[in-house]
């Protein structure tokens, strides 16, 4: 068998008819035809052939494929009844030819991977059969409004042979933005270097992403109306304009957090490429009065739009609102004052603000800043100025307008210490010391002095130093701030159960302030021994045993323990309740003599326990 007259889909077999089979025994076999038989990588072909037949044109081949064309003679098995029990084939004749090429079906498919201003990426699905070599792809490209000069065209090469893992290629494109393309893409084998196929293009409409518009400004008009202009930087189809409300955190915008809510004002404006200026402009109404707005305007074609330009827009309040003064700090000879004041951004915008200040009503002074704090220096000491803000509003006429006063009031120190606050801590909880706290507002306070009374002082008091006296001990907490200094103040080695009288004040080079007293109380002690203890006989073998009050009872005697030891027996006690100062003791061996007795007193504390005091001894002889 032989091939000849190749094409591109089809093929010319010839053969010769060969010897005739012989007759098997039993039976015979009769020749009905031939079975042809066309295997490629891709489908196999099988069709049978009449007995007669010495040629055959093979068509229905892809082109530019490789086939392994077999020939068999076809039996028909037939019994001594001559009914056909079955087919035999005979022996193969094989031929192998590849078919021409052809030209290439269309892409299977064209995908958009990325479209931003202008650049296109393109992912381009190869055909199933390139019917020979792949070699490139052929892509052009034309606005849909024909009056555009925007047409262009880009070949790009594939890789050969075709690879089985990869049947996409990616090709990028640069494009006018803003515009509707179609694009159209055909596949181009490769045959020799003179020779190759060109196939049927595929459509794709792309349109590509505008540019974003630039000079974005917006400016409150009214307290409820603003303007929103901006200009188109290349074409598009329309502009999308959102407004909506923001708030400011951490010193930046942002949009709260919403649910299913609509944006404020919403709207497109048409690009129109007749109109000669780019510059778009339109108002927004229904706005709320000192309120931060957000203005979005992007660009757009079918399905793509630009980048977002944002522009903030603060409404006009009804009207001019106060500062807020939030500090006001003084010291000797200078003031430093501080206010908040909401942010404006509108065409009259703020500039500045002016900061008034008076001695007397007519002893003023005036002063600009641009800025939120202001410290005033050169001041008279001990001396009340009052204090004005208000924002300076320019317009853009040159006009300068003042808006409403805040107002508020400071005092220069004094040059001495001013009166200080005093606090006495754990009042009645110590025996022995007394814990204060002082503070100084708006005074230079070098140190601090303490003056001491109580109901026993023999002569007057005189004001100490605590750094020089060992009877106290003071410290500073805070002096990180010059108009405020506080700390405490300790007074020790004091009389138990005593109220004292407490004034403390504040000195400097220039001498010392007015005073702050206080009483404060020590807790209860243990008393000391009781005084004047006697002992005697009494009746038999009794003994009666008397006593004075401790000289520092430190405390309301709670009651008396009287102990005594005979020798050589124990050591005994009994306890004397309340204010008593005598007692009997009995049954005493030879009536006391010889026997040791102790008298101590007892206080009960704030905390219910009882202090027993030192011990009183005598002995009876």
């Amino acid at each position: 068998m032989t091939a000849s007259d190749t094409r591109n889909t089809s093929t010319l077999l010839e053969w010769s008819t060969g010897e005739k089979s012989k007759t098997m025994r039993g039976s015979s076999l009769t020749f009905s035809g031939y079975l042809l038989t066309a295997n490629s990588m891709h489908k196999t072909i099988e069709t049978r052939l009449e007995p007669k037949l010495t040629s055959y044109l093979l068509s229905g081949l892809m082109p530019w494929t490789g086939y392994n064309i077999t020939l068999r003679r076809l039996y028909n098995s037939v019994d001594v009844w001559r009914k056909v029990r079955g087919t035999k084939l005979g022996r193969a004749t094989t031929v192998t030819i590849k078919t021409e090429p052809s030209n290439p079906p269309a892409p299977k498919d064209i995908r958009v991977l990325a479209n931003e201003e202008g650049k296109v990426v393109l992912q381009i699905v190869g055909p199933v059969f390139w019917n020979g070599s792949p070699f490139k792809y052929h892509i052009r490209w034309e606005p849909e409004d024909q009056g555009r000069n925007l047409s262009g065209y880009k070949e790009v090469n594939v890789s050969s042979p075709w690879p089985s893992e990869k049947k996409w290629t990616t090709a990028n494109l640069t494009l006018e933005p803003g515009v509707r393309y179609n694009v159209y893409v055909s596949a181009q084998n490769y045959i020799s270097p003179d020779v190759n196929f060109k196939g049927p293009e595929l459509e794709k409409q792309v349109a590509t992403a505008p540019l974003a518009p630039i000079d974005l400004v917006a400016d409150s008009l009214t307290p409820t109306e603003a303007a929103v202009s901006w200009r188109g930087d290349g074409p598009a189809e329309y502009f999308q304009v959102t407004v909506d409300e923001e708030y400011i955190y951490e010193d930046f915008y942002r949009v709260p957090p919403r649910t299913n809510s609509s944006p404020h004002f919403s709207t497109r404006v048409p690009w129109d490429q007749k109109i000669e200026s780019p510059e778009h402009s339109l108002i927004v109404n229904n706005l709320l009065p000192a309120k931060n707005y957000v203005v979005k305007v992007l660009a757009c074609t079918v399905n793509e739009c630009s980048g977002i330009q944002r522009a903030v827009v603060f409404t006009q309040p009804t009207s001019t609102p106060k500062p807020d003064i939030t500090i006001v700090d003084s010291n000797l000879n200078s003031f430093v004052v501080g206010w908040t004041f909401p942010r404006y951004n509108w065409r009259s915008g703020y500039d500045g603000f002016l900061v008034r200040y008076c001695r007397m009503s007519k002893l003023c002074e005036e002063r600009y800043t641009d800025h939120h704090l202001m410290n005033v220096s050169s001041l008279r000491p001990d001396t009340i100025y009052n204090i004005e803000v208000r924002v300076s509003i320019k317009h853009s006429d040159g006009h300068v307008e003042i808006g409403p006063a805040a107002k508020a009031h400071v005092k220069t120190w004094s040059k001495r210490p001013g009166k200080p606050q005093l606090y006495v801590h754990a009042q009645g909880a110590a025996q022995t010391s007394v814990h204060l706290s002082w503070a100084f507002d708006n005074s230079s306070v070098t140190h601090v002095q303490f003056l001491l009374f109580y109901p026993d002082l023999q002569g007057s008091a005189l004001w100490t130093n605590c750094t020089s006296n060992a009877s106290c001990s003071v410290s500073v907490i805070d002096q990180q701030k010059p108009f405020f200094k506080t700390g405490f103040l300790t007074l020790k080695h004091l009389e138990p159960f005593t109220k004292y009288s407490i004034s403390v004040r504040g000195c400097n080079n220039a001498g010392c302030g007015e005073r702050t007293t206080q009483e404060a109380r020590t807790s209860v002690s243990a008393p000391s021994a009781p005084v004047d203890l006697k002992v005697s006989r009494y009746e038999r073998n009794s003994v009666f045993v008397a006593w004075d009050k401790p000289r520092k009872p430190a405390g309301p005697i709670d009651g008396y323990s009287v102990e005594w030891q005979c020798p050589p027996g124990e050591r005994l006690s009994t306890f004397i309740s309340g204010d008593l100062h005598s007692t009997t003791v009995e049954d005493l061996p030879l009536g006391g003599f010889n026997c040791t007795f102790w008298v101590s007193g007892f206080n009960r504390s704030w905390r219910d326990h009882l202090l027993q005091g030192d011990l009183a001894e005598a002995v009876l002889s």
